[in-house]
């Protein structure tokens, strides 16, 4: 690809921001395992009147629900925040990268789009809190048969390690599901005649998805028929490959795509990315 210097140093630098995010608030996420753990092991004795064993089955999913909630409520604070700030560097990135956002035709569009955006990552991030509450509860039953309060610490610290390790991910995911979206909703709001070049890595960590459509710009008519079959992320223009996914669009003409060496997409390249998706 012979996309300029520039722009490739724009893109650089925007995914550098996005990697700081997401990897400082899934490093957050990891360190909770220790006070959580401790924090469910104090509810259960709460809840059974100091008998650990009774309070662990009288535990309801909303009470841990609330207590996930509260331990990772700063680091939710401190990941909005930062999502805050990439909203705010947006215009900039994307006259680094060729797309004026003074050619947004619909502003209250844009802003319904950015506020569908912003309460998208809260869910994400209250949908993770959910997932890891529903986990842990009946592995908190099982804690019921076992001998000591010592084994069930030690069983639930193992189980959350692993639990915010994925909680880590989806934070790091989220991130760039937002960016995306938010330079989707000014290219979807612009009069301009774009379409979506995919551009990324093309290594050994390559998705097939992300294989197949590298190199391709495709029209906005055929990015809405891509699916890359990722369970619980968005439509590719904000999940592109899925989880983790390290590549980014570029709204642009296909004439300009095309003197950066980009070639454009058909229907038969949709249904191969698709199937490479399966």
């Amino acid at each position: 690809m012979a996309i300029p210097a520039d722009i490739r140093a724009a893109l650089r630098r925007r995914q550098a921001d996005l990697d700081r995010l997401g990897n400082r608030i899934g490093s957050e996420l990891v360190g909770l395992r220790d006070s959580l753990r401790d924090r469910l092991i104090e509810l259960a004795t709460d809840a059974g009147g100091g008998d650990w064993r009774a309070g662990i089955l009288a535990l309801q999913l909303d009470q841990v629900a609330a207590a996930v909630a509260e331990e990772t409520g700063e680091i939710q604070d401190q990941w909005l925040d930062g999502l805050d700030a990439i909203e705010r560097a947006t215009p900039d990135f994307l006259r680094e990268v060729g797309l004026d956002p003074e050619t947004v035709v619909d502003v209250e569009e844009l802003a319904t789009i950015i506020d569908a955006a912003q309460r998208d990552a809260v869910d994400a991030f209250r949908a993770m809190n959910l997932t890891l509450s529903t986990e842990l509860v009946p592995l908190m039953r099982e804690g019921y048969r076992l001998e000591s309060l010592t084994e069930l610490s030690s069983r639930l610290a193992d189980r959350l390690g692993v639990s915010l390790e994925k909680a880590s991910t989806e934070a790091r995911t989220q991130t760039a599901v937002y960016a995306r979206a938010l330079a989707n909703a000014y290219a979807d709001t612009t009069d301009l005649p774009v379409g979506y070049a995919y551009g990324g890595p093309d290594d050994g960590l390559t998705r097939p998805f992300c294989e197949a459509c590298v190199g391709l710009w495709f029209s906005r008519d055929l990015v809405r028929r891509l699916d890359n079959n990722q369970t619980g992320l968005p439509h590719p223009l904000e999940s592109g490959g899925g989880y983790n996914c390290r590549h980014s669009w570029l709204a642009v003409p296909l004439s300009q795509a095309k003197r950066w060496g980009y070639k454009e997409a058909t229907e038969a390249d949709v249904r191969a990315a698709n199937s490479a998706a399966r």
